[in-house]
């Protein structure tokens, strides 16, 4: 979860489900229009393979350039934007059984139902 000064976890959460609630209430088709609405809005350039071996590479040269201390300023950099919650290893284990438990107490209709969204959004342009 996302840090946050302006909600409580509790407000976070009551948020996230009512967005949820919306979600479902929706038909196929409004969904399906708020998915096109969507990638409509983003703004990422599409690449070809060699287009994007070629950015890896110039990136990974880049890198390379960088003086230890520059490398250290950028991750410094980029663990102050880390907005993840900060878990111990306990609440970490914690939160692992009960997403494990979530699953077990799924019906296998569920579970591939869950399985089959997710590999459509994965491979949803390719």
């Amino acid at each position: 979860m996302a840090k946050s000064t302006f909600f409580t976890a509790e407000e976070i959460a009551i948020l996230s489900q009512r967005g949820k609630a919306a979600w479902n209430n929706l038909t196929e088709e409004q969904k399906a229009e708020h998915i096109a609405k969507s990638k409509a809005n983003n703004k990422q350039v599409e690449l070809t393979d060699e287009e994007r071996a070629e950015l890896s590479r110039k990136g990974k040269e880049a890198w390379a350039n960088l003086s230890e201390d520059e490398k250290a300023a950028r991750i410094a950099k980029s663990k102050a934007n880390n907005h993840k919650a900060a878990m111990t290893p306990e609440e970490r284990a914690e939160a692992s059984r009960k997403g494990k438990e979530a699953w077990a107490n799924l019906s296998d209709e569920e579970k591939a139902a869950r399985v089959a969204k997710a590999k459509a959004g994965m491979f949803a342009n390719i």
